[in-house]
């Protein structure tokens, strides 16, 4: 984040430790980051500039934090920093060199309001985009649940249309799948008990057409 914030010129700046190129480009990384204070520290720990000019020249106090939670004005801030190299501005190599590399370093003092603004924020937006994944499934569950159902209950009132004497009752067969079978053999079932109703039909009236001969 403070590598992000802070331009490309601010490691060759810490690296010469001129507290007149530092100060307005601390200033402006405080301004954007809505921070209590920003400092350029020298790799002995002595401060090259601060937001709060009066800080300038101190030597680095024994149980000093550079990152974690502190005070300011006695106020709780959560410290950050990050560290530059001589002559390096690549972020990944800065962070894996080693100490005798040190230009110095960049702490920045955010208020707590502001990081549990931020904190909130985030839980905000983890708690919404999880309700719209958990809605999102349960549209998918419903749907898929709709496309089951649908084939299942055309059967079972098919099945009642026909316990019931009807004939030529089909369904629509839509779905390749074991529910489309199933559907494909209730149409063919359903044909041949209409052929054996109609061939057990058309022998009752010749038996008895035989019997109105005969008698």
């Amino acid at each position: 984040m403070l590598h992000e914030s802070a331009d490309t010129g601010l490691a060759k700046d810490i690296e010469g430790q001129s507290e007149k190129a530092l100060l307005p480009r601390l200033q402006d990384i405080q301004r954007r980051l809505g921070a209590e204070y920003a400092a350029a520290l020298a790799p002995d720990g002595r401060t090259l500039a601060h937001t709060n000019v009066s800080e300038v020249g101190q030597p680095p106090a024994p149980d000093r934090a550079l990152s974690g939670l502190g005070s300011w004005q006695g106020r709780p801030v959560l410290l950050v920093s990050a560290p530059f190299r001589r002559s390096n501005e690549d972020f990944l190599e800065s962070i894996a060199g080693d100490e005798s590399d040190l230009a110095g370093r960049l702490v920045v003092g955010l208020p707590l309001t502001r990081v549990a603004a931020v904190r909130k924020d985030v839980l905000r937006r983890n708690m919404t985009a999880s309700a719209a994944i958990n809605i999102f499934t349960i549209l998918i569950i419903v749907g898929l649940l709709k496309g089951l159902l649908l084939p299942v209950n055309a059967l079972l009132s098919a099945a009642k249309r026909v316990g019931s004497g009807e004939r030529g009752v089909t369904v629509a067969v839509e779905r390749n799948d074991e529910l489309g079978e199933l559907c494909y053999g209730f149409n063919t079932m359903v044909r041949d008990l209409d052929k054996t109703t109609l061939s057990r039909n058309s022998l009752d009236a010749i038996l008895s057409n035989l019997q109105d001969i005969l008698l």
